[in-house]
């Protein structure tokens, strides 16, 4: 009877061993659901606007890329996105060697635009964007600049903004000529900062502060030979009005004496057409006047000639 009883609970399952297996069969089933869906998450792609996408599978990159648009893809495809907008690649603190040995370091911004058909390419050889821009971009960049710097004589020299605009010159030809073939175009160069070694930047600080210094001594120079001029001119001009009024003076002295000269000519000349004769018609006729306006008075001064033709006068008293 023992033996039967210990039989019966080896075949009947516990309850802990019930809810063991329950578990594992949800486990599976949890499993199975997350798997699939993980699968249903992994099986679509979007792509954004001014981007393009690589896929890669079993370690090869798919040659077409995938351009933007919702894509039903492989669920254990991986993908890398490359920008097709306008990229700013921005370095600081390059180094720019000069032939007097000196290190100068420059930053700039390069702007660039990239091909979204040349993305597998980069992927394959180079890895995502920002691999492909160090290898394509930035390594040829620093090689170019260090070539330039072999041209520049002295490291102030690359404060010559002729200088500056063949330094960018430089690398957007070599650069793009260098980066073309993986998609690259470098559309502009900017410079933003340029700094000299300090021993340099000392010197040059100096340098200004010199020419400045002989500018400022230059305009007081200026100024006090423009004010030594206006004082001549005003020194000549007053001369010139003090010449002009002796002249004019002179003028009227002479216009004066001149006009004395012909009065005296003239009353030199009326002299000698006074006669006796005229001086007597004269006096006839200041008594003809005097005879018309006589009232019936007894005139008191008679004039006259006598038969010899002297003049009589007779003052008679009243």
């Amino acid at each position: 009877m023992f033996a039967t009883k210990n039989t019966k609970n080896t075949k009947e399952l516990t309850y802990e061993q019930k809810l063991m297996r329950n578990i594992k069969r949800w486990g599976i089933g949890a499993v199975v659901g997350l798997a699939g869906l993980v699968l249903a998450l992994n099986s679509y792609t979007v792509v954004q606007d001014g981007t393009v996408k690589t896929q890669t599978f079993l370690g090869k990159v798919d040659p077409n890329p995938v351009l933007p648009g919702f894509h039903i893809v492989n669920p254990f495809a991986s993908f890398d996105t490359f920008s097709t907008k306008d990229i700013a690649l921005k370095l600081d603190k390059l180094q720019v060697p000069s032939q007097d040995k000196f290190k100068s370091t420059v930053d700039l911004t390069v702007m660039l635009q990239f091909d979204g058909s040349k993305a597998p390419i980069n992927r394959i050889n180079a890895g995502n964007q920002d691999q492909a821009l160090d290898k394509y971009v930035t390594e040829k960049l620093l090689s170019t600049i260090r070539e330039f710097g072999k041209s520049v004589p002295k490291a102030q020299d690359l404060f010559d903004a002729k200088i500056q605009a063949q330094l960018q010159t430089a690398i957007q030809q070599e650069v793009e000529e260098y980066a073309r073939p993986y998609g690259y175009t470098v559309k502009q160069v900017f410079l933003q900062d340029i700094t000299l070694p300090p021993v340099i930047m000392e010197q040059v600080q100096n340098t200004k502060v010199r020419e400045e210094q002989v500018n400022a001594a230059k305009a007081e120079l200026a100024r006090v030979e423009q004010e030594a001029q206006q004082k001549v001119k005003q020194a000549e001009a007053d001369r010139e009005a003090r010449n002009n009024q002796a002249i004019a003076n002179e003028r009227d002295a002479d216009a004066k004496l001149y006009a004395a000269k012909k009065e005296a000519e003239a009353n030199a000349a009326l002299q000698r057409t006074i006669t006796p004769e005229m001086i007597r018609w004269k006096q006839l006729e200041v008594e003809m006047i005097r005879a018309q306006k006589y009232q019936g008075g007894v005139p008191q001064t008679v004039v006259g000639t006598g038969y010899d033709g002297q003049m009589i006068m007779d003052m008679r008293n009243k």
